[in-house]
């Protein structure tokens, strides 16, 4: 998946993990599989993260393109708010969303982005 990810060029600033095993391990299997070399800041309260959770959880960043890698129903949830479109994660699906807001203080609940991309990785060919 990450390197789906950098051939599609999405360049995550930070990433902001839950600190269960098995987050954690995918969030380092897609920088590595990116060679990304971007930070990854583990977050104890992603792990029953709801959207309200997950806004507060984003906003004090100062980062441009901030990724998340946490759990359901939390991530559907908060992808499908943002996007209005329902959306089903799958372990290790990558959701690629543009905002209209200028700074993560922005960021709302109300606040509504344009899902770009939602990647599965069963359903994707092989990265270059």
């Amino acid at each position: 998946m990450g390197r789906w990810a950098r051939v599609h060029e999405v360049w995550p600033d930070v990433v902001l993990c839950s600190t269960a095993v098995r987050a954690r391990k995918t969030a380092e299997a897609f920088l590595a599989a990116g060679k990304y070399e971007t930070p990854l800041l583990l977050e104890p309260d992603m792990y029953h993260c709801d959207v309200p959770g997950m806004v507060e959880l984003i906003r004090p960043r100062t980062e441009h393109a901030v990724m998340i890698v946490g759990h359901n129903p939390g991530l559907e949830d908060m992808v499908a708010s943002i996007s209005q479109q329902p959306v089903r994660f799958v372990t290790a699906a990558f959701a690629w969303i543009e905002l209209p807001i200028e700074s993560w203080s922005d960021l709302t609940e109300d606040v509504k982005g344009h899902l770009r991309a939602l990647w599965k990785p069963r359903e994707l060919p092989e990265a270059p």
